[in-house]
Formats: C-alpha cells, sequence, structure tokens
C-alpha cells in the first residue's frame, strides 16, 4: 500500500488527474455569482487538496477573509 501524507491509509493524496480538476473546480467556482464568502472542508487530505487552488485564489485576491474552515462532521 502507498504511503499517505497524514500516515493514514484512508487518506489518500489525490492522483494528477485530480490535481487537474481541483485546478478547473477553482477556475469555475472563482466566477459563480453570488461570490463564495467561506469555504468549508472535511480534513481528509484529499479534500483539502481539492479546495487549495480556490482557496488561494480566493483569498489572494481578497475576496474573503480567513481560511478553509475543518468541519470534522463533514466526510
Amino acid at each position: 500500500m502507498a504511503k499517505t501524507p497524514t500516515g493514514i491509509p484512508t487518506d489518500p493524496p489525490l492522483t494528477s488527474k485530480g490535481v487537474e480538476q481541483s485546478k478547473e473546480l477553482a477556475e469555475y467556482l472563482s466566477k459563480i455569482e453570488p461570490p463564495v464568502e467561506r469555504i468549508y472542508s472535511s480534513p481528509f487530505y484529499r479534500c483539502l487538496q481539492t479546495l487549495k487552488p480556490f482557496s488561494d485564489k480566493l483569498f489572494e485576491e481578497g475576496k474573503a477573509k480567513g481560511r478553509i474552515r475543518i468541519d470534522r462532521g463533514i466526510g
């Protein structure tokens, strides 16, 4: 079994295809109306990886304050 970033076998990283899809998702989410103001995520690594391109763009552009809010009840 491949090693995972968190050391938890059920918490694998995204595949290269998943990374590309996360970038596509970031582009889509950055254009929707009304704009996203807050991001909630499961604590699983691949969920956070999926949101990273969008959150980087959102917070860099000043469209939202803060960071991704982790909710252990999601997932």
